[in-house]
């Protein structure tokens, strides 16, 4: 359809069917995401914790009890910009939509987690 391989008339209704056998894994996987983007699920936010065990498990707490699904999780301990005693922490969340982000984003904020938001589109 990209590359005029067929014709059609103006006015027909085409339906190209996304699946495994017609579409490379990766791309599938950037339809889904802007597929969440476009319809404002997908969050990505950036803090900084206290570098002690649990402090991670603190704030992973906190987004399961708001039933917010975590794509990736980066956890840097040797990032040049945060103190020895800090963690860089960048997380990519599926959320239900941007009233649920604003709860999830006031919930981290009243736990005492500064957090930057990156992506929400």
């Amino acid at each position: 359809m990209l590359h005029d391989r067929f014709s059609f008339a103006d006015n027909e209704v085409i339906v190209p069917a996304l699946c495994g056998g017609n579409i490379d894994m990766n791309q599938l996987t950037t339809v889904l995401l802007r597929g969440l983007v476009e319809t404002g699920r997908y969050l990505r936010i950036h803090t900084i914790l206290e570098d002690y065990p649990g402090a991670l498990e603190e704030l992973v707490a906190i987004l399961a009890a708001y039933d917010a699904n975590i794509y990736a999780i980066n956890h840097n301990r040797t990032s040049r910009t945060v103190s020895m005693e800090k963690a860089d922490v960048e997380i990519e969340l599926e959320t239900m939509g941007p009233t649920h982000i604003e709860s999830l984003l006031e919930a981290l904020r009243e736990d005492g987690f500064e957090v930057e938001v990156l992506d929400w589109v």
